[in-house]
């Protein structure tokens, strides 16, 4: 089979993995890769992910030639196009609209170019396609026809779920949910990293801060401190004092973090409330994943219209968000005057971000979110999750499907009725999860708690790529 491999991660892993595909009979005449890699192979056309990132062709592809896309064309992507605009938040801050519809329309065009020339018969990707070019990649394949093979990492043990469409899910979870429907099980029926997964989340004296948020509160720690990388680079590209000044502008005049305290307000636990905890933007769990719900404000109106008489909406920023990308200062995702905007939409209450999200979870009526690891944290304790987005636990029966104000209308009937998560829901999720699912990690962090050697993994990632091929 001829494969495009969109897979820009250094390391000899890669290689490892692509050698097994060639071995196994795939040809590979198109690699989007790492800088490091560009000069590696002369046997396919190596495209730097950064390059493509900001719409410059592949050395050695003919693009001149490629036509640019017509009217037609162009309204049956409008839907691309929309999610296309907001994943340009990473990496095109600031840049004009118009701009980005350029980059836009010249990615569409070269990547159907090299569609019709090369003819691929799959795409292979190592996750959910979020970036722009990926994105439409990705896009003009299923147009096509073409197989596409892409990995959801849910953040339970080393765990991995392969995707052909990240809208339809994991096939194999789907199928595992058909055989045991209605079955019940005991935390010994699982193996033995989802049964210690299961026992660490619902002990309430445990820690269960996840890795990637321990890694990040070290780094928000030391560069609070000690802002190495800020001073290194800056050194390096000779930047000191406009690095020294922009720092200091960022941490002391307006910024996200002086707006949100300006306007959060501590808890009433009095009173009964929905937990909406916000997603780190630009990311892939809010685009595409959450499509027109990337916009968060949206989804806490349609809360606020459908929420019954006497009860709140407690929203909390995530952590991450002022430690990630622009940091604390003000960007397109979060730009000025972001947070004022929801404190004045009715009902909610912006809450303190030391406010700890798991208290938060275990007093809610309810969580709601557009997608991320919190929706499963607070089924895992028995909340109903109001789901807004395609997160991997989308099909668990404990998270209801809104997309507008009546189906959120109707998601509060059914929990004001008793509706609730228990324990069995729970154990029967993690059973499918556990059959469905392979041991792999393309996280670097994840290499820290999985048992597999770097070739195990290579090997697993290799098995789920052929297995996916042939769905």
């Amino acid at each position: 089979m001829r494969l495009f491999f969109v897979w820009p991660a250094p390391g000899p892993e890669t290689k490892k993995l692509m050698d097994k595909l060639q071995k196994a009979g795939h040809q590979i005449p198109y690699w989007v890769c790492d800088p490091e890699d560009i000069g590696s192979r002369s046997d396919m056309i190596l495209h730097n992910h950064f390059d493509a990132w900001s719409a410059i062709p592949a050395e050695g592809v003919p693009s001149g030639e490629f036509p640019p896309p017509g009217r037609d064309f162009i309204e049956r992507l409008y839907r691309t196009e929309s999610l296309v605009m907001t994943m340009m938040n990473k990496g095109f801050d600031g840049m004009p609209i118009d701009k980005r519809k350029s980059m836009y329309y010249e990615m569409v065009r070269y990547w159907n170019g090299v569609l019709d020339l090369y003819k691929p018969e799959a795409i292979v990707m190592p996750a959910v396609p979020h970036s722009s070019y990926v994105f439409i990649l990705y896009t003009l394949a299923r147009m096509r026809g073409l197989k596409t093979v892409m990995f959801e990492n849910p953040w339970v043990s080393d765990r991995m779920l392969v995707y052909n469409d990240y809208e339809a899910g994991s096939p194999d979870l789907h199928e595992a949910l058909k055989r045991n429907k209605g079955k019940l099980f005991t935390p010994d029926d699982l193996s033995g990293d989802l049964k210690e997964y299961y026992f660490w989340q619902t002990n309430k004296k445990a820690d269960h801060t996840p890795i990637y948020m321990q890694f990040q509160n070290r780094m928000r720690t030391l560069s609070r401190f000690f802002p190495i990388k800020g001073l290194w680079t800056s050194i390096k590209y000779r930047s000191f004092w406009w690095t020294a000044t922009h720092s200091l502008k960022k941490r002391f005049g307006p910024n996200l973090k002086r707006e949100y305290r300006k306007f959060a307000i501590a808890p009433d636990w009095s009173k009964k409330f929905v937990y909406f905890p916000l997603s780190v933007q630009p990311e892939r769990t809010s685009s595409p994943q959450s499509d027109v719900f990337v916009n968060q404000i949206l989804t806490a109106k349609i809360l606020s219209n459908a929420l019954p008489f006497g009860w709140e909406i407690y929203v909390k920023e995530h952590p991450s968000q002022w430690v990630l990308r622009t940091g604390v200062a003000y960007n397109n995702a979060r730009y000025r005057g972001y947070y004022e905007e929801f404190s004045k939409i009715d009902k909610v209450r912006l809450v303190p971000i030391d406010t700890g999200s798991h208290e938060l979870m275990e007093k809610a009526e309810a969580v709601a979110l557009i997608a991320g690891t919190a929706g499963w944290e607070a089924a895992m304790r028995g909340k109903t999750v109001l789901n807004f987005g395609l997160p991997w636990y989308r099909d668990f029966e404990g998270a209801i499907r809104v997309r507008d104000v009546e189906s959120a209308k109707a998601a509060f009937d059914k929990i004001n009725k008793g509706f609730k998560v228990d324990k069995d829901m729970v154990l029967n999720y993690l059973k499918c999860l556990d059959e469905g699912s392979s041991h792999a990690y393309l996280e670097n962090m994840l290499d820290k708690i999985s048992k597999l050697t770097k070739d195990e993994n290579v090997d697993g990632l290799f098995k789920m790529v052929q297995h996916s091929l042939t769905f």
